[in-house]
């Protein structure tokens, strides 16, 4: 059984300039794996007001993000990762999806393999409304009158409410926004939609996430907390590697951590307790300086030593030619004359 759902919808662009034009979104609702939206962008820029055809109509007749040249935010940077500040950006485009009853779930089978037995979002969610966004970590966490409803984004995941989308492109997705990629939707009895969109399939939604097996917040971890989260035998594991680990901080990204270290003049190779009481506390403070700085620039890809994080690329502050490898499970790149 399937539902043809027509919509008008308004877009206004808040970070990125999109182009002009003049249409209806068709979402088609899919009872099994398939789900179809539209999804608009948000970026620094003046604000635009756009009515957006179905997906294919721009996939077939020209792009409807404009690329770098209309954005000098990416054209410095290049497009993000979902770390902690997207998945931020996310919860707050989500708080537009509060109060709303919901109408039908849509998920596929990517977005769905955490789903527990007899907790399937299509069969809990109808007749009920989010009452209030949160998140934890890169976990975004939508709370109902029930269970709470869980989505994590993985490498290309992105969110759309009534076509407008939280962030306008990803690192490793293709910049652009297809029907084929929505892979799970919240329909709302007042006919507009909250779309998870994910080309490569990495995210996950379910319902009662564990929240506790994260650790604390990267925005508001305590020092202590902090002083706890590095801490381990002997040396322990690699700086940048414990601050990836989402049980100890949760929200901290590669390329965050590459910022954050960077910023803070130690290597991302230094054993995580083998830091001084003075480099802990000179982490911690840069790690809430660069999650608040870089929050309000647009996203973690807009670090002071994102422009050098190539093959050739020097340090910014020294002049040093930056040294790679892989940390953490994750492409590392930092200056070794003033990180130690």
């Amino acid at each position: 059984m399937r539902a043809v759902l027509q919509v008008a919808v308004d877009v206004q662009m808040k970070r990125f300039v999109v182009a002009l034009g003049t249409v209806v979104v068709q979402d088609v609702v899919g009872t099994g794996n398939d789900a179809s939206g539209a999804a608009g962008a948000k970026a620094a820029g003046d604000d635009f007001v756009v009515e957006l055809s179905p997906l294919g109509f721009f996939n077939s007749h020209g792009r409807y993000l404009t690329e770098s040249a209309t954005n000098p935010t990416m054209e410095r940077y290049g497009p993000p990762m979902p770390e902690i500040l997207e998945i931020e950006y996310y919860r707050q485009l989500a708080e537009g999806a509060l109060d709303r009853s919901i109408k039908s779930v849509a998920i596929d089978r990517y977005a769905g393999r955490s789903i527990a037995p007899g907790m399937n979002p299509k069969d809990v969610l109808p007749g009920l409304s989010f009452t209030a966004a949160r998140r934890r970590g890169k976990l975004l966490l939508l709370d109902t009158e029930g269970p709470v409803f869980g989505m994590r984004f993985g490498m290309t995941g992105g969110l759309v409410l009534d076509g407008v989308a939280g962030i306008d492109k990803l690192e490793y997705g293709p910049g652009t926004y297809e029907d084929k990629w929505i892979r799970a939707g919240v329909y709302f009895e007042d006919g507009g939609a909250l779309l998870f969109h994910d080309p490569r399939r990495f995210g996950r939604v379910s319902l009662n996430p564990d929240e506790e097996a994260l650790g604390p917040d990267a925005f508001s971890i305590t020092l202590k907390e902090f002083r706890a989260a590095l801490g381990a035998r002997g040396e322990g594991p690699a700086l940048k590697a414990r601050l990836l680990d989402q049980t100890k901080i949760a929200g901290i990204g590669n390329l965050l951590a590459d910022e954050i270290l960077w910023r803070a003049r130690l290597s991302p190779l230094r054993g995580s307790a083998s830091l001084t009481e003075s480099e802990i506390k000179r982490l911690h403070r840069v790690q809430h300086a660069v999650l608040i700085q870089l929050f309000e620039r647009g996203g973690s890809h807009t670090g002071d030593h994102m422009d050098e994080r190539h093959p050739g690329g020097r340090c910014s502050k020294d002049g040093h030619a930056l040294h790679r490898a892989t940390v953490g499970g994750r492409t590392t790149w930092w200056c070794p004359k003033h990180q130690v």
